[in-house]
């Protein structure tokens, strides 16, 4: 999310950034930052960060801080190799052990920033998980941040959490409210926008309370530098009927809409995706598309604005796909197919990882 002012914010800013300079004596500090998509996660943390870095007196207080995302990591043994990389260690030693080590000679504190963390949830086991959240409890230094589209953490890591005494301090962000929206993109658009079309646009997207899908509705209705009342209409007229597309579904490719939107957490590309689909089709007994139906629903998702098919390649096949409607747009598209809906909560996917 763009702007440079914390709208609806400064409650988890304020929060956040004292939890970092106030850190614990006695341990480190280990932040879960959860909530939907577009509710200002990553935006708040970043300008938590921009704070501390252009304040001398208090980055003075901290050793450094290292950020990298969740989609950069595709099997376990990645996230040691990163911050290895990151924290610019020699390889005399194992990566864990010279990590360790260097976590134990620390004599200020320093920051790690996992953002996407949910994509570690699903594609690293559990043992390394709880490794991570353990960090700052093993050593006094470290203050781990992991911010996640994940809303709590999940049922199947908070035994084990607890189990060890590194259950992080968990902070959900709330989906934003129709007004909140509103201040949001006039900050952004106000002075080049028909003050109605932006009323509109925050209504349309109230109940997801998603601010970046109103920030897009605003850069799609931008029109020779304006964004006026008919095409804000537009645009939002163009996301219902790409709604309505899905309630059109045959009954098949609704179900592989609700799975893959649920795998697609893991970035896959298209062979990936439809593989990992066809696997749990299987073990869950159903029927699966076949690859070249599969492609083809893609492509016309894409068409209508539903997929976005990310890469620079020219085989669709190597593209990543990524299901841009929310949950909360799923459910209202299939409303009279729970059976459809319930594909999202199977137990599978909280063993699944790909391995590219």
């Amino acid at each position: 999310m763009e702007g440079s002012k914390i709208i609806a914010r400064d409650t988890f800013f304020e929060e956040i950034l004292e939890d970092l300079l106030d850190f614990n004596k006695d341990h480190g500090t280990s932040l879960y930052i959860c909530g939907k998509p577009g509710t200002g996660k990553t935006f708040t943390v970043d300008r938590v960060l921009e704070e501390i870095k252009k304040r001398r007196h208090y980055m003075r207080k901290f050793h450094k801080i290292i950020e990298f995302n969740g989609m950069e990591v595709s099997k376990s043994s990645d996230i040691w190799k990163i911050l290895h990389k990151s924290l610019e260690l020699s390889r005399n030693k194992s990566l864990q052990n010279s990590i360790y080590e260097y976590f134990d000679s620390l004599t200020k504190p320093l920051i790690i920033v996992i953002d996407e963390f949910e994509n570690l949830i699903t594609k690293c086991n559990k043992e390394l998980i709880a490794d991570l959240f353990a960090l700052p409890y093993n050593y006094d230094k470290v203050i781990l941040i992991s911010i996640s589209n994940l809303v709590d953490l999940p049922d199947i890591l908070m035994p084990q959490l607890e189990r060890r005494g590194c259950v992080p301090n968990i902070i959900i962000f709330p989906p934003y409210n129709k007004s909140e929206i509103l201040q949001i993109i006039q900050e952004l658009y106000g002075d080049c926008s028909d003050s109605i079309a932006l009323e509109i646009c925050a209504a349309q997207v109230e109940k997801i309370g998603d601010a970046r899908r109103a920030l897009g509705i605003c850069k799609n209705s931008m029109k020779n530098g304006k964004i006026s009342l008919n095409s804000t209409i537009e645009s939002t007229t163009n996301w219902h009927t790409a709604i309505k597309a899905l309630s059109d579904l045959p009954y098949l490719n609704k179900g592989a809409v609700v799975i893959c939107k649920k795998l697609a957490e893991n970035k896959m590309n298209t062979t990936q995706l439809h593989s990992a689909y066809k696997t749990i089709c299987s073990k869950e007994g159903g029927e699966g598309l076949p690859l070249k139906e599969f492609v083809d629903m893609m492509q016309n998702l894409s068409s209508c604005g539903i997929v976005e098919l990310e890469g620079q390649a020219k085989n669709v096949l190597k593209l990543y796909p990524k299901i841009l409607v929310s949950w909360s747009e799923l459910e209202k598209a299939f409303k009279d197919l729970p059976e459809i809906l319930e594909l999202a909560t199977l137990p599978v996917y909280s063993s699944w990882k790909y391995s590219s």
